[in-house]
């Protein structure tokens, strides 16, 4: 059986009440960028992004994977959830990145990531599959795919039926030993 990755057992309002907004000055719309490896697109999907919508010039882009700007690179888990969950859009190269996008509805650009040779995109193409995520333009908008927060919920309750009853077994299994 598979089971939801962890933080997909939550729903979006659960983990919105976990999150804080960070104490450094964010301007009213922004652009969040979080990228844990090398990814060649990086220009490549400004360029197109901002070709597609000029309104996004004007935003504020947030890159909490640059060192060099320490603090939006040293933000806290709270921090990382709010963040996400208030961009205009989200790109990134993070399977969890993804994934709180998709949880909170989002716009994201997820792009490929190549680690040494190996390729990353296996678990997000599992996870597009799973939920029937289209993604036919540079930005994907899962608000307007409503059968994906359907199929997410199904899932979920899948997952915690089928670990809630894992977890009894065991119990029921150290009990027998102890008799």
């Amino acid at each position: 059986t598979v089971v939801l990755d962890p933080t997909m057992l939550l729903n979006a309002a659960q983990w919105s009440a976990m999150e804080r907004k960070p104490g450094w000055t964010i301007g009213r719309n922004y652009i969040l960028t979080y990228y844990l490896g090398e990814t060649q697109d990086r220009k490549t999907i400004f360029n197109q992004l901002y070709s597609n919508n000029q309104q996004y010039k004007s935003y504020q882009v947030i890159d909490i994977s640059d060192p060099n700007i320490p603090e939006q690179y040293a933000i806290a888990p709270d921090e990382f959830l709010w963040l996400v969950h208030h961009a205009a859009v989200m790109i990134t190269d993070s399977f969890h990145g993804t994934v709180f996008s998709v949880l909170f509805g989002t716009p994201f650009c997820s792009s490929p990531r190549i680690d040494g040779n190996a390729s990353m995109q296996s678990r997000l193409d599992f996870l597009f599959e799973l939920l029937d995520i289209k993604r036919e333009e540079l930005i994907t908008d899962v608000k307007e795919q409503p059968a994906v927060y359907c199929k997410l919920e199904d899932y979920r309750q899948n997952s915690i039926a089928f670990l809630q009853d894992a977890l009894n077994n065991v119990e029921r299994i150290h009990r027998e030993r102890r008799i």
